[in-house]
């Protein structure tokens, strides 16, 4: 059994929090915005969207090349 966590991404450009893989938009996510991922895998991740200032944006995915993982687990 691994370790597990969820792993702390940041937007490398503009992208839009949906509801599913290509489904309706949640919210708009901005360039330096952080996304916490439990589980990545595949082209859309599932997570928590966080602006600069952490407040909550929604849970949603978002596509994983607008993502750069940061180093930071928890």
């Amino acid at each position: 059994m691994g370790i597990q966590c969820t792993r702390q991404y940041v937007l490398t450009r503009n992208a839009d929090l949906r509801s599913s893989p290509g489904g309706a938009v949640i919210a708009y996510g901005i360039t330096g915005d952080k996304f916490n991922v439990p589980s990545a895998s595949g082209t859309w991740y599932p997570g928590n969207l966080y602006d600069q200032y952490n407040t909550h944006l929604g849970y949603g995915y978002l596509l994983a090349s607008s993502l750069a993982y940061t180093g930071v687990c928890f």
